[in-house]
């Protein structure tokens, strides 16, 4: 099937992909590894992971892709950069090319130049092409140290596009955060190290600000402390207690009119916020998510793409939420 995805523009998505047989094959080392060839190769491809989770047999994704025009504004020196960045300064089993040599090629901006421009340009600001890297490379990693053979995966990621909107993104990045909490992998959103929340909360300061940007500015007292008012969303969403070390500080945002929405008993758990997660969580059958008119909007040139006619019409979640795929159910 083929990726949705907008190439004009940028746009958010949910991405997933699960192991052979759904089996545990990631230990420590290995969900380690995978987020630091995840940083590497969304640096390199110039996409933005706004938070993520790596369990034992699978991965979710929330990440940003800029449209296919940026690649213009990456000049030679950003070039190196990146390609220092994801392959090194020496050839390895990934680029049979030293950095170097690369460096005097460009310099000399002929054929060659132009050739090697057009490979590692062709290779960012696209989604496809992020998600091979990103799984063939941790496939090779994982092949040549646990001493197996064949792949690793068991089949293409799947993609859901997502409305660039706080509501949609906020829902989406609280699943993934949380998602260790649901499989029984952890008690609370920080405890589970593989997680881009944890890794924010653990002075990971670019993570933070990937995780904090898809947040609106609020205004009052606890306008700066962004990545607390997401903490109190997650935790409200799961219906958890704070910590005693948080709960004094995440009560007092609670409770702010200009915080989260001034919620007057601190830790009212709503059932309804608690099933929101797992409802947004089977969302990975849905090609786009979002609100009516975003979904709507979308459907015209998606038929086009998949060579299909137009969906009837969008199928509805709940309130504000809605599908291309009928798959989803309401009540989930």
């Amino acid at each position: 099937m083929k990726r949705i995805q907008l190439k004009h523009k940028g746009a958010y998505y949910h991405c997933s992909s699960e192991t052979v047989h759904t089996e545990g094959w990631l230990d420590q080392e290995g969900k380690a590894v995978f987020v630091k060839i995840l940083h590497k190769v969304a640096a390199f491809c110039g996409v933005t992971v706004v938070t993520y989770c790596v369990m034992d047999s699978h991965f979710h994704l929330l990440i940003k892709v800029p449209p296919r025009a940026a690649r213009e504004g990456v000049t030679d020196k950003e070039l190196m950069r990146r390609f220092r960045a994801l392959y090194g300064d020496g050839r390895t089993r990934y680029m049979p090319m030293d950095a170097d040599v690369l460096e005097g090629i460009l310099k000399e901006d002929g054929t060659a130049a132009k050739q090697w421009q057009e490979l590692l340009l062709g290779r960012m600001c696209d989604l496809p092409m992020f998600m091979k890297m990103l799984k063939q490379r941790f496939s090779k990693w994982y092949n040549a140290t646990r001493g197996c053979r064949g792949t690793l995966w068991a089949q293409r990621f799947s993609s859901t596009l997502l409305e660039p909107n706080e509501r949609v993104l906020t829902q989406v990045a609280a699943m993934i955060d949380t998602h260790a909490l649901r499989m029984g992998a952890a008690e609370h959103p920080e405890d589970y190290p593989w997680c881009g929340f944890a890794a924010a909360r653990a002075g990971d300061s670019a993570q933070e600000a990937a995780l904090c940007g898809i947040v609106e500015p609020k205004r009052g007292p606890f306008a700066d402390k962004v990545l607390l008012g997401y903490e109190v969303l997650l935790y409200r969403l799961c219906g958890l207690e704070p910590k005693k070390t948080r709960r004094q500080v995440m009560k007092a945002i609670l409770m702010s009119a200009e915080g989260m929405g001034g919620h007057n008993n601190f830790w009212p758990y709503n059932t309804m916020e608690a099933r929101l997660l797992d409802r947004v969580a089977n969302l990975t059958a849905a090609m786009v998510y979002g609100s009516y008119v975003f979904v709507e909007a979308q459907a015209q040139w998606v038929a086009k793409l998949l060579k299909r006619k137009k969906p009837k019409g969008c199928y509805q979640l709940g309130e504000g939420e809605w599908t291309l795929n009928q798959r989803l159910r309401k009540n989930r």
